[in-house]
């Protein structure tokens, strides 16, 4: 189990690419809760929480992206702008 933010923003982003994304979630959970401000883990989240069928929690979490990075492209994208 990764224990270094980005080996787990990583890992869980692998895992949301290869269709896992319930798997994912704890991980961009955890490097979250380490590192509140990490904008593409936020946007990584999103994506696995849509994948869920999570809309509004997805979105929710690009907004958080784009607040903490106005450029972040995964977010911007994921939003439609």
């Amino acid at each position: 189990e990764p224990e270094n933010l980005w080996g787990m923003v990583r890992t869980g982003e692998f895992l949301t690419r290869r269709g896992r994304p319930a798997e994912a979630v704890p991980l961009f959970s955890r490097a979250l809760d380490r590192l509140p401000q990490l904008a593409p883990a936020r946007s990584l989240l999103g994506v696995a929480l849509r994948n869920l069928g999570q809309e509004r929690q997805a979105v929710q979490e690009f907004r958080r992206a784009l607040s903490l990075d106005p450029c972040e492209p995964m977010a911007l994208e994921e939003l439609g702008g």
